[in-house]
């Protein structure tokens, strides 16, 4: 246990081990080639799969970029499986600046694993609009060299990354510890257990925020 002090309060707090991995050092793309395998009878080379994780994470940050609009405060991005099930969003926010700032405001971009820190967007945009499916075949072109044959197989294979990574995460969940997992500059995500609750986060890498930032576009 650790001791703070807080307004004359003390507060303990458990002390938890964080445990970091490498993406490369996880079963995440072995576990993906075996689903696709399993789940849709696709043969997938696992050496590629960090490469789609690059485009998954691109695509949904193009169109959030391509989405800014000053007019709404926060533009959401929801991902459904091919049950139609929420599996995964992301938000764009406009972050105004104080007063006696100079800057003009910031655009900020946040990952989640849950639906409802989605609910207070002025708009909404999914993986079956127009717009992710084109940049989707923009990334997988740029990346792999290659399209998505139809949008089934591109849900099939996009949905299946986050659930494995989702099932790396609860599978090595503990009590007792801090998991995270990163693929150096697309994400960082992490488990931790607070008694009966798993709490899941991730959030975007450096590649990934910067074509938020950057004013070129696509």
């Amino acid at each position: 246990m650790i001791k703070t002090l807080k307004n004359n309060i003390i507060i303990f707090k458990e002390k938890f081990i964080m445990k970091e991995f490498n993406f490369e050092n996880t079963s995440i793309a072995a576990n993906y080639s075996i689903e696709l395998h399993d789940n849709f009878n696709f043969m997938w080379v696992e050496s590629r799969t960090a490469d789609m994780y690059r485009i998954f994470f691109s695509t949904i940050a193009d169109v959030l970029k391509l989405s800014e609009d000053k007019s709404y405060k926060k533009i959401a991005f929801k991902y459904k499986n091919t049950k139609g099930e929420f599996i995964f969003g992301a938000a764009l926010e406009f972050i105004e600046p104080d007063e006696d700032e100079e800057d003009k405001g910031n655009w900020f971009l946040s990952f989640t694993f849950n639906e409802d820190d989605l609910k207070d967007a002025d708009k909404e945009i999914d993986n079956h609009s127009d717009l992710f499916i084109t940049c989707c075949d923009h990334e997988a072109e740029s990346i792999l060299y290659g399209r998505f044959v139809t949008l089934e197989h591109t849900d099939q294979m996009l949905g299946t990354l986050i659930d494995v990574l989702k099932k790396f995460l609860d599978k090595n969940a503990s009590p007792d510890e801090e998991l995270q997992v990163t693929l150096r500059s697309v994400f960082t995500a992490g488990v931790s257990v607070d008694g009966d609750t798993k709490i899941y986060t991730i959030t975007p890498g450096e590649y990934i925020k910067q074509i938020i930032k950057n004013d070129k576009g696509l």
